[in-house]
């Protein structure tokens, strides 16, 4: 028989007591509906490890349930007498159910919410006056029964105080309303109103019979129940999404509400009744249910501003590290600025970005790269003085603000001593990081500094410091402003470039040196600026890379070589068709949906996807290899070719040749210089020619100017060159003349 119809077979058996035409039979049923599912409830409780609570409550079943056939053997031999062992056992269960629901509460607040024990206590206050004036008086005033006996019978309605605090503690707790919570809330409903009644009219009678006896059976089903039912794994569990504590919520200000009243009305029934009321015991009563309540607004008042101070604290600092968050800082910036106006001193922002903290982060996990952080925050606010303000802006960007600095040479020795801090390895889990720190310093210099210029101009110096090198710092200076002004307004200017149709495509040929037969182009874009003429890649497209308009810009330019490749190769089709390269950055690479991107453009312009080439940097490599090789084999599957651009400028590795699926290496300038004479970077031009031949690569030079290096490189075997020497970048009208003589171009 399993759990569940074990329990409804004794809650059935309970009912069907009165039944029974033998009384033997009958107290046997009885006894059996209470033993065994506290036998079940013991089983149960034992078998979840470690759970107390649920385990006091079992035993407090069982000591019940012994206590119901002891009773019951004392009346079938006869004997009946107010006071007895019995009687031990049965208020030992009520202590037992007392231990595990302080237990279980505790377990299922996840905090200390004092709140939840003081409103249970109150509404078990007014239960007690309850029971002292309708119960308690009339035992109290039995005559001729000794003491103990007296005290034992009025135990009964007091330790049923203990029941009503059961129900307000699983009522009033936070946590989830499972099925097991609601059975043993049924449970202690149960055994009060059976308590209750037992007091009042006794076991004897039809009532006893029918209504009080299976009460008391089918509460010790409830109780079986809830320790069996599935639901009982969540009955400990703390809430989800706990109420902060003390906090005051509906049910509570009811129950609250309805213990307050107790007093008086019950001192209006008693008086109405012609009773004996004690105006003692009303005056106790009032003023302990008055002193709780007025507790409980006092901890309510404490907790309100307690959670005031911490919204107010998590509203102004960075929730990892505790530092100040940008607004924070701002306000204490603007203050430091205002008070420097009025003293000799100056205000200095020294702006913090953690050098490799990306690599740390994506190696050894984001735990990892949080203690990081933290541990960085320490050690700054051990390099800044007393008064000075480390704030984190994001990310592992930090703030220094030391205010009265005495000039650059302070303001710089500060930096440094930033600088040796996050020089020493920094321990992480169980491994040591090693970092660095690169600094931009700005310090004011007048009244037209405010807050937002200040943290700009240091950031401006921060990046200058970590493209010079990392690991350093750099001040920021007048010239800086003037460069940082111009960026501004070129970046300001950039992003309406396309919009107004500012951009322009050049295209380079490409020769291929064995025949001297254009063979393909490369496109290059210009940027004619209004006012400023034409600017070439170098002057912005850096700009556009670190806003995120390397993107739209890089869209624009495959979209129009394309269809400029079309055109041609339409006009050629009794020649050999020529190939088209297209540069593509880290940041477009790495965008979600390229490889799609460049389909789209592909069949919207129809050209033949093995005559465009994608040229890739070196340094857009180098960064997460498994990701990288997912997006080039994607973009391999569009038909389109791949090449690697100056290779050799960067991170050169014949990993990169290896293991991608390219296929060009494109020989930077700076190597093809010195070919005409005996030197490394000769050396260097002749060894990756030599690989690529070896991987079944294509190879082109770039920067070609000399004859004598186009001989050289025609020595070594490369394929294609491209160069002053043979044409600069140009416009559609002057490459369509080149292709219209039909002829190898003279050197």
């Amino acid at each position: 028989m399993t759990p569940w119809r074990l329990v409804v077979a004794c809650a059935a058996l309970v009912y069907a007591q009165p039944l029974l035409p033998w009384t033997v039979l009958g107290t046997v049923a009885s006894n059996a509906a209470g033993v065994l599912p506290a036998v079940v409830a013991v089983v149960a409780a034992w078998r979840t490890p470690g759970w107390l609570a649920g385990r006091l409550i079992a035993l407090g079943l069982v000591a019940s349930a012994v206590a119901d056939i002891a009773y019951s053997i004392v009346l079938g031999i006869g004997v009946s007498p107010t006071v007895s062992l019995v009687d031990a056992i049965y208020l030992a269960y009520y202590a037992l159910m007392l231990a595990g629901m302080v237990l279980l509460v505790r377990s299922r607040t996840g905090q200390r919410d004092s709140g939840v024990w003081g409103d249970g206590v109150a509404i078990a206050v007014a239960a007690a006056l309850l029971s002292w004036q309708f119960l308690v008086v009339d035992t109290r005033l039995i005559s001729g029964l000794p003491v103990l006996e007296r005290v034992v019978l009025a135990a009964y309605p007091i330790a049923d105080t203990v029941l009503v605090a059961g129900l307000a503690w699983l009522l009033l707790a936070p946590g989830r309303r499972s099925p097991a919570l609601w059975l043993l809330v049924a449970h202690f409903a149960s055994m009060l109103v059976a308590d209750v009644l037992f007091a009042l009219i006794g076991d004897a009678g039809s009532l006893g019979a029918y209504v009080v006896n299976p009460l008391y059976g089918i509460g010790y089903a409830f109780a079986a129940g809830a320790l069996i039912h599935p639901s009982v794994a969540s009955l400990a569990r703390p809430d989800p999404q706990p109420r902060a504590a003390g906090t005051l919520h509906p049910a509570r200000i009811a129950f609250l509400g309805v213990a307050l009243f107790v007093a008086p009305i019950v001192a209006i029934i008693d008086n109405g009744r012609g009773g004996g009321f004690s105006n003692g015991v009303f005056l106790v009563v009032s003023a302990t249910l008055t002193g709780l309540v007025l507790g409980r607004m006092r901890s309510l008042v404490r907790h309100t501003q307690r959670a005031e101070a911490t919204l107010a604290h998590q509203a102004t600092h960075d929730a990892l590290t505790g530092l100040p968050n940008r607004p924070l800082l701002i306000d204490r910036l603007s203050h430091a600025l205002a008070y420097a106006q009025r003293r000799p001193g100056q205000t200095c922002v020294l702006y913090l970005d953690v050098d490799r903290f990306k690599i740390v982060n994506d190696t050894m996990g984001h735990a990892a790269g949080d203690r990081l952080l933290v541990e960085v925050a320490r050690r700054l606010e051990r390099c800044g003085r007393a008064g000075d303000t480390v704030a984190r802006l994001g990310g592992d960007e930090f703030v220094l603000l030391c205010e009265d600095v005495a000039g650059v040479d302070e303001a710089t020795r500060i930096a440094d001593r930033v600088i040796e801090a996050l020089g020493s390895p920094i321990p992480v889990l169980d491994e040591h990081a090693h970092v660095s720190a690169s600094v931009g310093i700005a310090l004011h210099t007048g009244p037209t500094d405010t807050p937002e210029s200040l943290l700009r101009d240091a950031d401006a110096a921060m990046y200058r410091a970590k493209r010079a090198g990392r690991g350093r710092w750099e001040l920021f200076d007048s010239d800086m402003r003037v460069r940082l002004d111009h960026r501004i307004q070129t970046e300001t200017a950039l992003r309406r470039a396309v919009e107004r149709d500012e951009l322009r495509l050049l295209y380079q040929p490409q020769v291929d040196i064995r025949s001297g037969e254009v063979v393909g182009c490369e496109a290059l874009v210009r940027w004619e600026r209004p006012g400023h003429g034409t600017l070439t890649p170098d002057q912005f497209i850096s700009i556009a890379d670190e806003v995120g308009l390397i993107s739209e810009v890089g869209a624009w330019v495959l979209e129009r070589a394309c269809r400029q490749l079309a055109r041609w190769n339409d006009a050629r089709l009794d020649q050999r068709p020529i190939t088209m390269s297209v540069n593509v950055s880290g940041r477009q690479l790495d965008r979600p949906g390229f490889a799609a991107l460049v389909a789209g453009i592909l069949a919207r312009s129809g050209v033949d996807p093995t005559c465009l080439i994608l040229e890739i940097t070196e340094s857009a490599l180098i960064h997460d290899p498994s990701s990288v090789l997912a997006r080039l084999e994607s973009l391999r599957s569009t038909g389109v070719a791949l090449s690697i651009d100056d290779f050799g400028t960067g991170y050169s590795s014949l990993e990169y040749l290896r293991r991608y699926p390219l296929d060009e290496v494109k020989i930077a300038p700076v190597f093809v210089t010195e070919l005409s004479r005996l030197g490394s970077d000769a050396t260097i031009a002749a060894a990756v020619i030599a690989l690529a031949r070896a991987l079944g690569y294509r190879s082109t030079a770039e920067g070609v100017e000399t004859a004598e290096q186009l001989a050289a490189l025609a020595a070594l075997g490369c394929d294609r060159a491209q160069g002053y020497l043979f044409a600069r970048p140009l416009p559609v009208a002057e490459i369509d003349a080149l292709f219209a003589r039909r002829a190898p171009i003279s050197v």
